[in-house]
């Protein structure tokens, strides 16, 4: 009884400040929030987002946790208290990380261990052929588990070398003296760019020559604006990748372009508007 109520008690504190922050709202990060998206709301986010996020084998893992919770149940004629408390703990946790409005794979981590932790302590509670099956089982899914992390880690890698490429190229653009504007980025890259712009020190001499100006544009909608900016065919691609592309333009355009923040405006003031800032840290 004391061993339950210690781990419970971690638990109520989970839950009041749940309930507040899809209530009323409260500091994310510093900042006042009207209110959180609500308990259905922001778990049908992180629902919709599992496919994405969260591997189909490790929701499989989940599933089979609570139906083994029910046939454990069922086969000894009594309901684990102790099963069934883990899985109400790790819906908590997800109705609370769903509170943030962003679904992530570090989000669905706390709900998997202890939907593991009820799997096994089910699979203790059948007879000694089911566990053997069980453990059996258990050991595939660790050996692919192992497989698909190494692919999802060399997939990161490869994002962040990526990365890296576009913070190399950018800086080389904008030590050459000529205009370097950034568009559609996502937030996280466009707040991170000027700063690691800012960190790597070149040394280039300036060799801008007949007013180039590069484009580091993104996958989001103002990219297109930047674009149209320069002249028929006078952009060239210097570097392409998903989350950023960095494009040459020798000629911008003459006539206004229309940007879905500031309008119709002269190509020359956008890119101005958009000006690559490089921000020492």
């Amino acid at each position: 009884m004391a061993i339950g109520l210690v781990f419970v008690l971690p638990l109520v504190h989970v839950a009041v400040e749940t309930i507040r922050i899809a209530g009323r709202g409260d500091l994310v990060y510093g900042t006042q929030v009207d209110a959180g998206r609500g308990i259905v709301r922001g778990f049908d986010v992180l629902y919709d987002w599992a496919h994405e996020v969260f591997s189909l084998q490790n929701q499989r893992v989940i599933v089979a946790a609570i139906l083994l919770v029910v046939i454990a149940s069922v086969v000894r004629r009594r309901l684990d208290v102790l099963a069934v408390g883990v899985l109400a703990a790790a819906a908590l946790t997800l109705v609370f990380a769903a509170q943030t409005n962003v679904a992530v794979s570090r989000y669905y981590l706390p709900a998997y261990a202890l939907a593991t932790v009820a799997l096994v302590l089910s699979l203790a509670r059948l007879p000694a052929v089911a566990q053997v099956a069980g453990l059996v089982l258990l050991v595939a899914v660790v050996r692919t588990s192992v497989e698909a992390a190494h692919d999802e880690v060399q997939v990161w890698v490869d994002e962040e070398d990526a990365g890296a490429a576009l913070v190399h190229v950018v800086a080389d653009a904008n030590e050459t003296g000529c205009p370097v504007a950034v568009a559609g980025l996502d937030l996280e890259t466009s707040e991170a760019l000027p700063v690691l712009v800012a960190l790597q020190h070149r040394t280039v001499a300036p060799t801008c020559v007949g007013g180039a100006t590069y484009f580091v544009v993104g996958p989001l909608p103002e990219s297109n604006a930047l674009r149209n900016a320069c002249a028929a065919h006078a952009l060239a691609p210097v570097l392409e990748e998903y989350s950023a592309s960095v494009f040459s333009c020798s000629r911008l355009r003459e006539r206004p372009v229309r940007d879905p923040t500031f309008g119709l405006v002269e190509p020359a003031r956008l890119v101005a508007l958009r000006a690559l800032r490089p921000k020492p840290s």
